[in-house]
């Protein structure tokens, strides 16, 4: 009989030899010889190269229901498991002996959309205590705990030369929960400029710009790059309100360009060009 098992096991693929394993639990699947069946599936494992550590003890394998299990490159891990980190390790080729390694946490769905997630993960994965909350401002991830008042930025303008000419910022920062906001609560007399760093998941923040003027609010798309440009020239006997669909949002006085940039606007001759070269926002 271990002899058909083991011919049996051959004709599987090591997936199915998983699912073969998970028949098994709590007697389920339970064939006429089941320790020579457990037997042989246990060797199956090895000689197929598959790590089923954290399925077996010292006599066989956990047979329990919370044991079911999926195959994840070669290695068996039981479903209970899943939401936990997963160290790898990518193994390059090396003109000494051996190899050299890059060692990543799976959870690569941040890096695939661009996002910062510098601040949250370490060597073996991320870090998970409470302290850790964190909000998402121009594609960085930033734990509350480490947002400041101010937060430097930078503006990319398009270039004649290659690269791009840059704008340096340090514009308070305004976390926006709240899909209806009065903006002018937030802006100080200094009219320093305000980078706000919406979190709801409603389609548009609808903004009361009433009474505001001479600034301008820049939205942002979610690559950075720039989506919108509203001129704000407002009437404080009329309320005006406008909906921006951007996550990102930066407002400054119009001034700030004319005092600050002087040599970047020698050849753009009005604050409408240098409006329009603005490419993308970058977190410093």
């Amino acid at each position: 009989m271990q002899n058909q098992f083991k011919e049996d096991f051959k004709k599987l693929t090591d997936l199915q030899l998983v699912k073969a394993f998970n028949k098994q639990l709590c007697h389920n699947g339970w064939v006429l010889s089941p320790g020579e069946y457990l037997i042989e599936l246990r060797s199956a494992f090895y000689d197929r190269g598959l790590n089923p550590a954290a399925i077996v003890h010292m006599r066989g394998f956990h047979l329990k229901k919370e044991y079911e299990s999926v195959l994840v490159a070669k290695k068996i891990i039981p479903k209970k498991h899943l939401e936990k980190q997963l160290p790898i390790t990518l193994l390059l080729d090396s003109e000494t002996k051996g190899h050299e390694c890059i060692y990543l946490s799976p959870k690569l769905v941040f890096y695939d959309r661009g996002l910062n997630p510098a601040a949250i993960v370490h060597m073996r994965g991320f870090h998970l205590k409470k302290e850790y909350e964190s909000v998402l401002v121009a594609k960085k991830i930033i734990p509350k705990k480490h947002l400041e008042k101010q937060l430097p930025i930078t503006l990319l303008l398009d270039s004649e030369t290659k690269g791009h000419e840059c704008i340096y910022l340090s514009p308070k920062l305004v976390i926006v929960e709240d899909p209806i906001i009065k903006l002018r609560r937030y802006m100080e007399c200094d009219a320093t400029p305000i980078l706000l760093a919406v979190q709801h998941n409603i389609v548009q923040t609808l903004l009361d710009v009433t009474g505001i003027q001479d600034m301008v609010l820049i939205g942002f798309k979610t690559s950075n790059q720039i989506k919108s440009v509203n001129l704000l020239d407002g009437n404080k006997a009329h309320v005006l309100q406008i909906a921006i669909p951007s996550k990102t949002m930066l407002l400054f006085p119009k001034k700030l360009i004319l005092e600050c940039n002087t040599l970047l606007l020698v050849k753009r001759p009005s604050i409408e060009k240098f409006l329009n070269d603005i490419v993308k926002i970058q977190v410093n």
